[in-house]
This record gives structure tokens, sequence and C-alpha cells, in this order.
């Protein structure tokens, strides 16, 4: 393909294995979805690929998300970052999980990646991050960092600089990223990918900058709202029963379909259960009840604003 005028953009579905130890949302075989990027080196293949990514989750429903960015730099310029890191790591090495242990030496970069609790209660402890701050990129990853940056300021996509994403693969070049839900819990990426200029070189192809990005289906549908033709319109989230019976019945009344949580768990529980069963949810807290306003969470955007019972009338169904 690298005959063929560039730059070569792909995508792809289908069935993958893998084979280190499974987690939360990660099965031994799952299915992936990604696209590829090949030809292009300049900052705005990377800005167009996070642009994809995001744009395709918000049209799945998935609107709670944050996206992460970071440059892992290139071979001149890792080399050093590799260093001033196993410095800083050595004093407490012996402290660090065993996977820790053995990447120090093989690839040290990967020990930023690991989520054990313990070792990143070690790392706030140490003030990693700060004992980092001082090591840069050279001028051609500092200066493609920042064109990502503008970028994506250009496509009003927001983002958060985090210093110690590198993701889990070794043959990312400067460009790394994530998309999180803040619905997944500790495992909350979604969505990963980045820059692998060396890649198809290492492979035996010419030298070709590439980018691209993957999502595991089986986490996506963990994810993706309901969405069903016979959703309730309304579920009234409260913990007071004489209060949402009245205004369950006053909604019936008017012509709509509406229901509540009888047992009047917490209202996280009761927000779950609105999120699978309707399309909006009427929250009916201390605070609304003392001043007289309903709370309307918009279930498919996870949009809400405040509104008297007459604009909750005039909600279309």
């Amino acid at each position: 393909m690298y005959r063929e005028s560039q730059p070569i953009k792909l995508w792809y579905f289908g069935p993958m294995f893998r084979y280190e130890r499974p987690q939360a949302g990660r099965q031994r075989q799952f299915h992936q979805i990604g696209v590829e990027m090949f030809g292009v080196q300049d900052a705005s293949a990377d800005a167009e690929c996070i642009l994809s990514a995001t744009e395709f989750l918000n049209s799945l429903g998935l609107n709670d998300l944050t996206v992460e960015i970071n440059s892992l730099g290139c071979d001149k310029c890792r080399g050093e970052y590799k260093e001033q890191l196993k410095k800083v790591i050595a004093p407490f090495l012996d402290k660090l999980c065993d996977d820790c242990k053995s990447r120090f030496e093989k690839n040290p970069l990967r020990i930023l990646d690991c989520k054990n609790e313990t070792c990143t209660k070690l790392f706030e402890e140490y003030d990693l991050r700060n004992s980092l701050s001082g090591v840069t990129l050279c001028d051609e990853c500092a200066s493609h960092y920042k064109s990502l940056k503008e970028y994506l300021n250009a496509l009003n996509i927001k983002y958060v600089e985090n210093t110690f994403l590198v993701r889990g693969l070794d043959y990312y070049t400067k460009t790394v990223f994530e998309i999180k839900s803040n619905n997944l819990g500790s495992q909350n990426a979604v969505c990963g990918g980045g820059r692998y200029d060396g890649l198809v070189e290492t492979l035996g192809g010419p030298k070709t900058p590439a980018v691209g990005w993957a999502m595991g289906v089986e986490r996506l549908n963990a994810l993706i709202p309901v969405r069903n033709v016979n959703l309730i319109d309304f579920f009234i989230v409260s913990n007071n029963p004489i209060e949402t019976l009245k205004l369950n019945a006053n909604l019936r009344r008017h012509g709509f379909s509406v229901d509540f949580d009888y047992n009047f768990r917490k209202f996280a529980k009761q927000l779950e259960k609105a999120a699978k069963t309707a399309k909006y949810a009427i929250i009916l807290g201390e605070d609304e009840l003392n001043n007289n306003y309903y709370t309307v969470k918009n279930l498919e955007t996870s949009t809400q604003e405040k509104m008297s019972f007459d604009e909750l009338l005039n909600i279309k169904k």
C-alpha cells in the first residue's frame, strides 16, 4: 500500500485474543474496532484520529468522556527520559510490585502505566510527577506536541495532559492518547491509540509515519445507553414517597408514562435504573422540594436543567 497515493486510511473490526491476564471488561477473546492512518507525519493526522474517535463515541450516546493526551517523544529524547525515570524510581524500587521491578530494566516507561494501588500511592508519596517535570522533549517532538494541542483547541476537543500516560504497547512514538469514561471504575479506558512511526519499518516495510486507535466492543456495549422505543417518559428519583406519588399521579394524568423506585434506594441506584428504562430522570431531592423546582436529566445526552411543573409538561415525548 505504500506505493499508493498517501495517506492510506483504513478501519477494521473483528475478534481478537489477549495473552495477558483478563481484567474487568477485558476478556480472553474480545472484539475490536479501530482505525489506522499511514503516510502523514504532521500532527493534523493525530488530531483527526482523536476527532473521529470522539465523534464516533458521541454518536453512540457516550458523552461523559475525558480525552487524555501525552507525548512519548522519539528515540532521541526518550532515552534521557528513561534514565531520569530510573534515577527517580531507584530509591523505592524494592517497594514496587513484581511487574514494575521487571519493567525497571526492560522498559521503565511501562512503570508509569501501573495500576497497582501500592505503586500509585508510592508515586504520589515520592512526588514522581514533579520529579520528572524537568525532562523535556527534543525540538521536533515538542513542536509536534504543540501542534497537536493547537489542532485539538481549534476543533473544540477538550483534553487533559497526563504525563503518566504511556499506553501498553512499546512501539508508540510521540502522541499517545486515551478516551476514558467516568462510568467504568478503575479500568475506564474506552479508546486508546497514538502514533507509531517506526512500526512499519520494524516489520520490514519502508519508513512510514502512522497513527491510529482501537476500541474494545464489549466495553462499549457495557456503556452504550439503552435505545429502546419502549422507554418510558420519566423516572422519578427521590427519597420522599409522598411527593413522589403525587408527582407520579400528576404526570400520568397529563398522559406521560412514569415510574419510580418503590424501595427508594440511594440516588445512584435509582439513576442507574432510570438510565435503563426512561428518557428522562426527574430528581426530587431536598433542594428541589424546598425551592419548588425539579431537576430533569436527559438520559440520552446526560445534560440536566431545572424546571417548573409547567415546563415538565412541555417536554416532547
